[in-house]
This record gives C-alpha cells, sequence and structure tokens, in this order.
C-alpha cells in the first residue's frame, strides 16, 4: 500500500513567544463556569477541539476543571499570530513555591525535560548537564518575546524574607536568557492579577537588566479581578479573564514590538 504525507493545513507562524508562568498563566480552575460543551457566559465561544470530559468538574471548587487552551497566554499567542513555547506550573514561585518542594519555576524554566533533577542529591536545584536548555537546546527555538509572570507563590508581601533572593533569582534568569537568546529578543515581565506586592520588585528587575542592554517591559496584569471582564474562579482568572488579558496583553506586546 501506499500513502501520501500531506503538508501542514496551515503555516507554522514566524513569531515566537515563550512563556514562564504559574497557575495563572497555567490556567488553573478557568473553566469553573464550564457547562457541559458551550461556555455559559462572559467569553467568546471558540470553535475549536472539544474539551475532554476530565475538564467538565461538577463543582467549581474543582481545580482540575481547567483548560490550557482558554488560558491568556494560549489565547495571546493566537491574538498575535504566534507560535509558542510555556512552562506554567501550579505552585511554583521565583524563589520559593507556595506549598512546598524544592524545584522552582525558575530552576524547571532552565532544563530541556523539566523532571530531570541533578546527581548531585545535595543539588535541589540543579539538573544534569547533558539537560540544560541553554547549554544544549536554546538555539532551536530563538523566541521573539519572553513573558513572564512569577511572585505571586513568593508571597513577598508575607514572606518579605524572600524579596533579596526573589530580585536576585529573576534578575540573572533574564540575563542569563538574555545572553543566550540575543539582543532580537525582549521581555515582558507581569505582575498581577492575583497579588500586586512583588509589581515593585518587577520594576526593580526590570530596572536593573536595562542597564546591560536588555530590552524589558513591564506587563501590567493587575486589575483583571475586580469584575469588569467577569467572575474569578477559585480566586483565579476565569476563561473569560484570561480572555480580556489576552486581548489587553496582546495588544501592549503588538505595540511594543512594532508589530
Amino acid at each position: 500500500s501506499t500513502f501520501t504525507l500531506l503538508p501542514p493545513s496551515t503555516a507554522t507562524p514566524a513569531r515566537k513567544l515563550e512563556f514562564l508562568g504559574d497557575s495563572i498563566t497555567a490556567g488553573y480552575c478557568n473553566m469553573c463556569f464550564f457547562d457541559g460543551l458551550k461556555p455559559s457566559s462572559g467569553f467568546a465561544e471558540r470553535s475549536a477541539l472539544p474539551f475532554p470530559e476530565v475538564l467538565m468538574a461538577t463543582e467549581p471548587e474543582d481545580g482540575w476543571n481547567e483548560a490550557f487552551y482558554n488560558s491568556w497566554a494560549t489565547l495571546l499567542s493566537a491574538e498575535l499570530d504566534a507560535q509558542f513555547h510555556a512552562t506554567a506550573w501550579s505552585g511554583f514561585g521565583m524563589a520559593e513555591n507556595c506549598c512546598g518542594g524544592d524545584a522552582l519555576a525558575s530552576d524547571v524554566w532552565l532544563r530541556t525535560l523539566a523532571t530531570v533533577n541533578s546527581d548531585d542529591p545535595n543539588d535541589v536545584h540543579g539538573t544534569t548537564a547533558e539537560n540544560e536548555w541553554f547549554s544544549t537546546s536554546a538555539d532551536t527555538f530563538i523566541p521573539d518575546a519572553v513573558v513572564v509572570n512569577l511572585g505571586t507563590n513568593d508571597n513577598l508581601g508575607g514572606r518579605p524574607e524572600l524579596v533579596e533572593s526573589y530580585n536576585a533569582t529573576y534578575k540573572n534568569l533574564v540575563l542569563s536568557a538574555a545572553a543566550h537568546y540575543g539582543t532580537g529578543t525582549s521581555f515582558f515581565l507581569a505582575c498581577g492579577p492575583m497579588d500586586e506586592t512583588y509589581c515593585d520588585n518587577v520594576e526593580w528587575v526590570i530596572t536593573e537588566v536595562a542597564q546591560s542592554g536588555v530590552s524589558a517591559y513591564l506587563l501590567d496584569q493587575r486589575g483583571f479581578l475586580d469584575g469588569d471582564f467577569g467572575e474569578p474562579c477559585c480566586g483565579h482568572p476565569s476563561a473569560a479573564i484570561d480572555q480580556g488579558m489576552a486581548e489587553s496583553g496582546a495588544a501592549f506586546i503588538k505595540e511594543t514590538m512594532g508589530w
């Protein structure tokens, strides 16, 4: 028998984005208003893949009632006609996680395979030399823009002792990425909408990395939980709010990048 390999139905977008975040970016519980196979109200119905039954939780408090497909990161990428890579783990932080665990979001982002730990049992943040993203694989995907939202789980307002570590880790992460990706990559560092106490720290990082020639901008995600964009889900953005965050963020990135 013979077969014919058909070309992709659509061309791969030329623009490239990369996301690093936590549950806000992952879309945690964002489908709490999901009813059957139709969205209830407050966000545009999208004709695409049907949602798996696992997403049809009966209780709004069920955090598994989520869809990354409807997260702000996915929707923002669609708004900008961009392909993207995302690392978004619920509960993870820049300098410390909300609820335990040694590996941080700032650790797994530097790994090709996120779950590969260091061979040294005393190095809880590292990985193997073969698994270091910037040393082995980063050249395969050079983003035009990196979008980061980390800080909610660090809870700097309740854990001020983490501020120094948060600032230093964030700054070094951006500088490391910029060194490998090159001057063509811009960084959009976000804060909000669940916590605003780390916004000043994000702005500090932007000022610091700018001194090294890095193009970094504040992506302001504050105010999206005030009710104007829909009701939240489990204290997180709902799909309706994700839509608003995506449209606002895409407009800002588009203007800043000159797209």
